[in-house]
């Protein structure tokens, strides 16, 4: 071909994109662009330039032209704000694969313009009012929130969704397996996506003192625990009469006729909502085929589930905190001087008992282990369940232009280097330092995560009212009545439940639609 000739397809090519480009900006959209110039880093409360024009198709005529960027985020700066990661957080290295992915993810945040890291934007009890004030007042302290899932309702309680809907901006595949399911799920109302989470974690067990354990019933009782629980006889009806065998054995430990040494110690919201899931997934709110929610307090299943969680007060085995142990993990504290034989909590709380003093040696001085949370009856299984941390897109005027770029970076960064395969047992490396005894990870929680029985997602966290940081009234005035023993879970339930109603048609009325 002449050179001339080359000259002209240059020529006609040029004005091609020309005139590509002009048509496209006069219908601008939130996903491309061409802009090369030079670029500042936006803050988090400033309102940052939406991107605009659509990527080109190449030129049919040669030579090829140089591919056009994907994207171009123009400086933003994306935070994902939480309640522990402090000011200096930074990708992880801890590993060979960490390594890949933590260049890669650099290396992305150039090619893309955009940086991303997390920070801690608040502590645990302000996230309603602190970042719910951030965005309304339109300065929000991170693009991306992540919440205990007890806040949840806070939000959903306002008028405009303060939370992006996700569904709409084309750029999460919640069929990747990097998303956690049971989040998506509980966080979709109606046709929108208002939450989201990347992966699992195992969740609500059973801590027990192998120390105590042994003193009380012999050392066959010291690993008993994990044997139970992998013959498939970890049931309630075992751990009944473990609770009754410890009371008898060790509750008096110093003969004044009083219990000093408890069977178990508990959260009551934990262990309540405990009982319904581990004996066939059962809630005081459900969720209909329709999307709708649904008062289940008049369900037996519910009553029956939550008697048996009440009869530990009842019994003796358990007890509320007592004068001067007002805080809400009373119980943690008990368990370091042995004065409780079991707790049920989450496997996040291992980290408290690995803790050291000064002097190196261990605060928590006793050997412990954890196990799965014991089935009921009408449970074929133990049931994990999906109590995850929940994150959110910031929904204001400072953020709404560029929504779906602040997606954009975060899907990049919920994600791995492309040469990193994902390796099945990589969850295990934390919880292995996380946990002296590798029975818990091992056995447990490997169960948890990789067993065949699905966790059990609770419909109800999201509408207003419920839970609300622990307020609301399935939290507050059920669960946290059972210890005073002045009305049955049943007299509860009947005493609430036109509330509930009240709370859940608001909700279906003008937010599920």
């Amino acid at each position: 071909m002449s050179t001339i000739k080359k000259l002209l397809l240059v020529a006609m090519a040029c004005v091609l994109c020309f005139v590509l480009v002009a048509c496209g900006d006069d219908n601008k959209t939130e996903n491309n662009t061409t802009d090369n110039k030079k670029n500042e880093t936006v803050k988090a409360t400033d309102t940052p330039t939406p991107t605009q024009g659509e990527k080109q198709p190449e030129a049919t005529a040669t030579p090829t032209l140089t591919p056009i960027p994907d994207r171009d985020l123009k400086g933003l700066a994306v935070v994902v704000g939480d309640w522990w990661s402090g000011d200096s957080w930074e990708f992880p290295r801890n590993n060979a694969a960490e390594e890949k992915t933590a260049d890669w993810q650099e290396e992305m945040m150039e090619k893309y313009h955009y940086t991303i890291k997390r920070a801690t934007i608040c502590g645990w009890g302000d996230q309603a009012e602190t970042c719910l004030l951030s965005i309304t007042s339109n300065e929000p302290l991170a693009q991306v929130m992540t919440f205990d899932y007890r806040f949840i309702g806070s939000f959903m309680a306002q008028e405009e969704p303060l939370f992006a809907d996700v569904s709409k901006l084309g750029i999460f595949d919640f069929n990747d397996s990097k998303w956690n399911k049971y989040v998506v799920e509980s966080m979709t109302v109606g046709s929108a996506i208002y939450g989201f989470a990347n992966g699992k974690e195992p969740r609500t067990g059973i801590y027990f003192n192998k120390d105590l354990i042994e003193k009380a019933l012999g050392a066959e009782w010291r690993e008993k625990p994990y044997d139970l629980q992998a013959s498939g006889d970890w049931t309630w009806a075992t751990f009944d009469k473990l609770c009754e065998d410890l009371l008898v054995k060790i509750g008096d430990s110093d003969g004044d006729g009083a219990t000093d040494v408890y069977p178990l110690l508990i959260q009551n919201s934990v262990f309540a909502e405990m009982a319904m899931v581990s004996n066939g997934c059962h809630a005081i709110v459900t969720r209909n085929a329709d999307g709708k929610y649904v008062n289940n307090c008049s369900n037996q299943e519910v009553i029956d589930d939550l008697n048996w969680a009440y009869s530990y007060y009842t019994k003796g085995y358990a007890r509320a905190a007592l004068e001067g142990e007002q805080s809400w993990d009373f119980f943690e504290t008990r368990w370091q001087e042995q004065k409780c034989v079991m707790i049920a909590h989450d496997e996040y709380r291992a980290s408290a008992f690995i803790a050291k003093n000064d002097d190196g040696s261990r605060q928590f001085d006793f050997d412990w282990g954890f196990v799965c949370f014991p089935k009921g009856p009408k449970a074929s299984d133990y049931q994990p369940v999906a109590r995850e941390n929940v994150n959110a897109i910031a929904n204001c005027p400072a953020t709404q232009p560029v929504l779906a770029d602040i997606a954009f970076a975060y899907d990049i960064f919920t994600s791995k280097a492309p040469e990193v395969k994902d390796d099945p047992s990589a969850w295990a490396g934390a919880y292995e330092n996380l946990f002296a005894d590798q029975r818990s990870v091992h056995e447990t929680l490997d169960r948890m995560i990789n067993g065949k029985t699905e966790p059990f997602a609770n419909p109800s966290y999201i509408v207003p009212g419920l839970y609300d940081n622990n307020n609301g009234l399935i939290q507050a005035k059920i669960y946290y009545s059972f210890d005073s023993n002045a009305q049955t879970p049943a007299e509860l339930l009947a005493t609430y439940s036109s509330e509930i109603d009240n709370a859940i048609n608001d909700f279906n009325t003008n937010r599920v639609k």
